[in-house]
């Protein structure tokens, strides 16, 4: 949306006509949290808080399922109804606590990736996911700002009202002097970071994402801006650290030594910088020298330097098994491996692939037995199991990480088949299950 020349109230209308169901999702989110603020009630909490966990999943899928009615407008009603089963899935199947955050990704990359559907404009992905980083920017600074002025607000009304503001939060008073509820600034500002997140801020969004199909203008400073910030930020990083993993790559043929595990964190850097740079890149590869030169070497690069990545990873997990760090650090790697290979086989490729593979390789770490969290209990049972039969004095700290491991991320039914059933009182702490599982064991 350009706002140069759109009434701001126009703007708005338009957001509210193109996204209703982005609004309606939020209105849920903040009636969840609000009745979780003012509740006693454990069950209205937990329902409160499942329903604002699904709202933020809601999200992207929605604006995926308005762009893609926008831009096939026959079957919008087939995007919007699975868009709307996919949340209820979400909300009464999954557990989002933990696995919440890769679930909003593949939400998130599918979003992204709908635009790129159509061929015409070949530049539709790029210029809809700028203009959507743009809004995302704009959106989030101006809900800062409302943000600040309203617990301000709230504030001077502590000061200036105080009796008015605990009465209208229920809390009782005695004579002249509030009996003050330490809870009443605490449920004001709850209430109003509600608003701001579930409702100002979708508003601006909304409001700001450009149009499902048109043409490109690269001179408009909000896109020109993003070929300045890779000149000057991202390439550069990207260079330092090739040069950094280049010397480090000689360093261990000199040595003949294998990759330490701290390598992952560099390559993992110059991934993910090298590859938002070649998609922001694409409006400017034919003209500019320097975005063609970096084009053609990072998609050659990185396959290079993540064999180093791979090295220490199976060595790391060869060693300790599968933790999700590592699992995530391997589908990360190979999933950026994946985008450049893509684009050295086939340079006309729809940059909309690279979402569309990210979202699949979400899914596949949330949902089946290849997910993180089967791939790692497997893993690290089948590592405590090595321990405890080759058990020594040198084994007891492999065997109490392990353990650690495996009562911090799964029920108390996975240690118990190493320690048989645990006494424990009601509503135990990991704590608690943890060093139940030490004495079961005899551990230190």
């Amino acid at each position: 949306m350009n706002l140069q020349n759109t009434n701001i109230s126009q703007a708005l209308a338009d957001g509210l006509r193109r996204f209703p169901l982005v609004i309606l999702a939020g209105i849920f989110g903040v009636a969840a949290i609000i009745t979780c603020n003012h509740t006693d009630s454990k069950t209205l909490d937990n329902l409160g808080l499942r329903i604002a966990w699904a709202v933020v999943f809601a999200f992207p899928l929605l604006v995926a399922a308005a762009y893609a009615g926008e831009l096939f407008p026959r079957p919008r009603w087939i995007f919007q109804s699975a868009a709307l089963l996919a949340i209820w899935a979400l909300w009464h199947f999954l557990d989002l606590e933990n696995i919440g955050l890769l679930v909003w990704i593949a939400a998130a990359a599918t979003a992204s990736a709908v635009p790129g559907l159509v061929t015409h404009p070949k530049s539709n992905w790029w210029r809809v996911n700028i203009g959507s980083l743009n809004a995302l920017i704009l959106a989030t600074f101006l809900t800062l700002v409302v943000l600040i002025g309203l617990m301000l607000a709230v504030l001077s009304l502590d000061k200036l009202f105080p009796i008015e503001l605990s009465r209208a939060y229920g809390v009782a008073m005695i004579g002249v002097d509030a009996v003050r509820d330490a809870h009443t600034l605490s449920r004001a500002y709850g209430d109003v970071m509600a608003v701001c997140g579930f409702l100002v801020w979708p508003l601006a969004f909304v409001m700001l994402l450009p149009a499902a199909r048109a043409d490109l203008d690269s001179k408009q400073p909000g896109f020109a801006l993003w070929g300045r910030f890779c000149q000057w930020a991202l390439i550069p990083i990207g260079f330092l650290f090739t040069t950094i993993l280049s010397a480090y790559a000689i360093r261990i043929l000199i040595k003949r030594e294998l990759p330490d595990g701290m390598v992952a964190m560099p390559v993992l850097v110059l991934g993910c910088y090298g590859l938002a740079a070649q998609w922001i890149l694409e409006p400017w590869r034919a003209d500019r020298s320097w975005a063609k030169a970096f084009s053609r070497i990072f998609p050659m690069a990185f396959p290079l330097f993540s064999i180093l990545l791979f090295m220490a990873l199976a060595r790391r997990i060869e060693e300790y098994g599968f933790t999700a760090d590592r699992y995530i650090a391997l589908a990360l790697a190979v999933w950026i491996v994946a985008c450049c290979l893509v684009v050295l086989i086939r340079r006309s490729a729809p940059p909309a692939f690279a979402p569309a593979l990210l979202a699949a390789f979400c899914l596949i770490a949330t949902l089946g037995p290849l997910s993180s969290q089967e791939v790692c209990l497997r893993s690290q049972t089948h590592q405590l199991e090595k321990l405890l039969a080759n058990r020594s004095a040198e084994t007891d700290s492999r065997i109490n990480s392990t353990l650690e491991y495996l009562v911090n991320n799964y029920d108390q039914s996975v240690v118990e088949r190493f320690t048989g059933p645990l006494k424990l009182e009601k509503n135990s702490s990991k704590r608690d299950i943890e060093n139940a599982a030490r004495i079961k064991l005899g551990l230190p």
